[in-house]
């Protein structure tokens, strides 16, 4: 859906179409600043406001005070697919006063044909002030940021190489090593990856870097475009690239060029930041193009295996809502064999995303249902599970796994 009234294919002026779009909406930006055009300020550090913005507690956020359309085009709320409307009101152009404070941003919201565009918009003169805000916003959020459960030797490595070397980069300068490293995780969906990149991608911001997250397609469009793969990758101190496919780490495959182009891109130019890259793919990873392979480019791979019973049981009592864990752990629910350690056993071989919507079932039976033992009941969530499951694999329906829920990766 578009709340654009230019389309693709139409355009007023020689300026691309998303650009007319920001343009003719300077004067309602202006106005909610409560100045004129010519003191607008495109912010260039969007990604940093967005990670605090839109985290899952509210207390980080900035309140959104008003908003509107875009000329020639309704506001579109859109509490559908997001809880916290006042964080994420909807398309169209929202502004913001920082939490605290009295410095206001305007973030326009919108798209043109099947294309989304995010800008965000300061006054001249609060631009570095509204820069310290998100950056101090961003610690808070990094502070809350768990590192996921793993197996302890995966966990163990994956910070070494990539938190450690991240907190100590000032080592590597000081011994004049510039640091370039890439890692690649790897394994079924819904088994960590997402929430590993999450808590790096946190401790990147308390440690003062930047960083952006891009998807395969981005790369793929650039360099169909005849652009330099390699400026997407030194565009910040730490790159995270999205379920890419193993034939773009192969050069012997059909996306050969593009292969090439990403190799030549991971040894990059800007040597004066310190680069750490970090791919993500659900395939099945044996080896990859020895070219890749070779130091600063992808010097390690993490494999996210489905967990173990210890680990099934860390995500139910650590990561579930203690009123559920309450319950699973009462002595006349675990009587009747109907406790942590029954869900552990039934759950034997799902991922972590699966065994996390067990916990979503119950607690949509209790908000609909509410009924007796505090409206919690694990063996109609079970049930419910299996149907769902089954339906699945006769191809009726898909389960929602993956980042749909907090615990996904």
């Amino acid at each position: 859906m578009s709340v654009c009234c230019i389309t693709p294919e139409e355009g007023t002026g020689s300026l691309p179409k998303h650009l007319e779009v920001i343009a003719y909406s300077m004067p309602t930006i202006a106005e909610m600043l409560g100045t004129t055009v010519d003191r607008v300020l495109a912010l260039d550090a969007w990604s940093v406001i967005s990670r605090y913005q839109y985290h899952r507690h509210s207390e980080l956020s900035d309140p959104c005070i008003k908003s509107t359309g875009v000329p020639g085009a309704p506001f579109l709320r859109d509490s559908r697919t997001h809880e916290r409307p006042n964080q994420y009101p909807g398309e169209g152009i929202s502004c913001y006063q920082i939490r605290g404070g009295d410095i206001k941003y305007v973030v326009i919201y919108f798209f043109v044909g099947n294309s989304g565009y995010h800008r965000a918009f300061v006054e001249k003169g609060n631009l570095f002030r509204l820069k310290r805000h998100a950056l101090r916003q961003n610690k808070k959020r990094a502070i809350d940021t768990l590192c996921p459960i793993l197996c302890e030797e995966v966990a163990t490595n994956v910070i070494r190489n990539t938190v450690t070397l991240m907190e100590n980069r000032s080592q590597y300068k000081k011994y004049a090593k510039h640091l370039k490293k890439g890692v690649l995780f790897t394994g079924p969906p819904g088994n960590g990856k997402t929430l590993m990149c999450q808590y790096i991608q946190g401790k990147a911001d308390m440690f003062g870097l930047s960083s952006k997250i891009v998807k395969i397609g981005e790369i793929e469009k650039h360099f169909s475009d005849g652009k330099d793969v390699q400026e997407i990758f030194d565009s910040s101190d730490v790159i995270f690239v999205d379920d890419i496919e193993l034939t773009h780490l192969d050069r012997s495959q059909g996306k050969g060029s593009l292969a090439c182009a990403i190799l030549s891109a991971l040894d990059g130019l800007d040597k004066s930041r310190s680069m750490l890259k970090i791919f993500t793919t659900n395939e099945d990873v044996k080896s990859i193009d020895k070219a890749f392979s070779r130091p600063g480019r992808i010097d390690c791979i993490f494999n996210f295996d489905p967990p173990d019973s210890a680990l099934r049981y860390r995500l139910v009592t650590e990561w579930w809502h203690e009123e559920i864990v309450s319950y699973l752990m009462n002595k006349k629910v675990n009587e009747c064999q109907r406790g942590i350690d029954y869900i552990v056993e039934f759950s034997e071989g799902f991922s972590f995303a699966e065994l996390d919507s067990i916990q979503s079932l119950m607690i949509c039976n209790k908000i609909c249902l509410d009924e007796e033992d505090n409206g919690w009941d694990l063996m109609s969530a079970l049930d419910e599970y299996k149907v769902l499951r089954e339906s699945a694999k006769n191809g009726h329906r898909k389960i929602t796994v993956g980042f749909a829920t907090e615990a996904a990766g």
